[in-house]
């Protein structure tokens, strides 16, 4: 996996703590997060983000989740999620192109500040408490 470089811009100090903002000089990294009806979707999205002009860092299949209440008439649906690193400006039209594609039922795309390890890190911990 390429490492992404870290360019320090300034130092804010706030009242409780020091605070170090940063700008990824290869773009900022966001993570797809979508609900889809098929299991083949995963293919489909994998190659629609090779195809958009954004670096993939990772991507997978979380698995076929029982929703609380049905989405477009569905109970059961693929969670499917992908980091990867982009320009800030090719978000809205990747956004806008994500939207018409049949496979996908719902989908969210947020910045994501942490390592894309953390992800996963976090669902176990959440996991091992319950």
């Amino acid at each position: 996996m390429p490492q992404v470089r870290v360019q320090y811009l300034s130092m804010v100090k706030s009242q409780t703590k020091e605070k170090k903002i940063v700008e990824r000089v290869d773009g900022q990294r966001y993570l797809l997060t979508i609900l889809a009806e098929e299991e083949g979707a995963l293919g489909k999205l994998e190659e629609f983000l090779k195809a958009s002009d954004v670096k993939l860092e990772k991507i997978e299949n979380l698995g076929r989740r029982s929703l609380v209440f049905p989405i477009k008439k569905h109970h059961e649906l693929m969670l499917m999620s992908a980091f990867f690193v982009c320009d800030p400006s090719v978000t809205t039209p990747l956004e806008k192109k994500l939207q018409h594609e049949d496979f996908i039922v719902r989908m969210l795309l947020t910045t994501w500040d942490a390592e894309v390890a953390e992800f996963s890190e976090r669902g176990k911990r959440v996991r091992k408490d319950v």
